[in-house]
């Protein structure tokens, strides 16, 4: 069976989910490595980011997702 590539997607990884959301709100240490901050879509403070998974999610509003999505819908609010 043949298999398809498909371009790689752009990095969410550690760094770079962190240097994302943080240009949107600031983030502060909270426990098992995650970061908290206000959430950029309802303003909400249970807004957490994962960067060891490289994930965000507000437990407010629903928003979450990597990276890509975080761009995605903060270009879609912004």
């Amino acid at each position: 069976m043949a298999r398809t590539m498909l371009p790689a997607p752009e990095p969410s990884g550690p760094q770079g989910i962190v240097e994302l959301v943080g240009q949107h709100t600031a983030l502060h240490p909270s426990s098992w490595g995650q970061l908290r901050g206000a959430c950029p879509f309802c303003g909400s403070t249970a807004f957490v980011v994962r960067p060891a998974h490289g994930t965000f999610h507000c437990f407010r509003c629903g928003e979450g997702g990597d990276g890509s999505a975080f761009a995605s819908k903060i270009g879609a609010t912004g």
